[in-house]
């Protein structure tokens, strides 16, 4: 469901089908494809009336979401609380995949997973690849404690905190494990990739860390990663 709506991209389209905020719900096993040739077919733009998120994703798994833009651009400078531009909330479990999409302009996260997956195991709980994400409040994607694989994206931080944000590019929360973080782009984060007290298996390579105190708030660092003592396995 998309605000109750549904909308079919036919080969012959020019222009992206906008809506003014989204939730998909009961998504298991679906894929959601705004792929326009070389265009974002669908275009989220506004907040929606659940979470007050651009696009709040909620009890689905295995849920491909791809060639989308979403924006809050026209929004999030009224803000007067944190607002993300994709929630993944009540019951968003395993094999949530957001691919070949251009998120920018929120005041808080561009990918929030904070809600605990309640069943499989492996790097894919979270999967976000080549996504562009820019000009958030707050985190990159804030994973939580979810496993995770963050492949082939973009993420700068373009502006400046909101509502006291520490911004990270990707963040995982204490004793979080399976994270692969690979081949990405990271610039202008306090901490561009930040693991808090990992508890297994977090691997990071060929990533580009570029440094910009333009944007941050006290500290600058490429990564910031620490370990669970006597729970790392590897």
């Amino acid at each position: 469901s998309v605000e109750d709506l549904t909308a079919t991209v036919t080969d012959a389209a020019t222009n992206a089908a906008v809506f003014l905020g989204s939730q998909l719900y009961n998504c298991d096993g679906c894929t959601v494809d705004g792929r326009l040739g070389t265009q974002y077919g669908i275009k989220i733009d506004g907040t929606s009336s659940y979470g007050q998120h651009a696009v709040f994703i909620r009890e689905s798994s295995n849920l491909v979401v791809r060639g989308f833009e979403v924006t809050r651009q026209s929004v999030y400078a009224a803000d007067v609380a944190a607002h993300h531009l994709i929630s993944l909330g009540t019951g968003a479990n395993y094999g949530i995949q957001i691919l070949d999409s251009y998120l920018h302009h929120s005041s808080a996260d561009g990918v929030n997973a904070n809600f605990t997956v309640a069943d499989g195991t492996g790097y894919g709980a979270t999967i976000v690849s080549n996504v562009v994400i820019s000009h958030v409040g707050d985190d990159g994607i804030q994973i939580a404690n979810r496993q995770a694989t963050v492949a082939n994206c973009r993420i700068t931080a373009d502006i400046p905190a909101m509502f006291g944000g520490h911004p990270d590019g990707v963040q995982l929360n204490p004793d979080g494990g399976n994270l692969k973080i690979v081949g990405n782009y990271f610039s202008g984060f306090n901490q561009n990739v930040f693991v808090e007290y990992g508890a297994s298996n977090i691997l990071i390579w060929n990533n580009v860390i570029v440094g910009d105190p333009t944007h941050t708030n006290g500290t600058d660092r490429a990564m910031s990663i620490s370990a669970r003592t006597n729970t790392w396995t590897g």
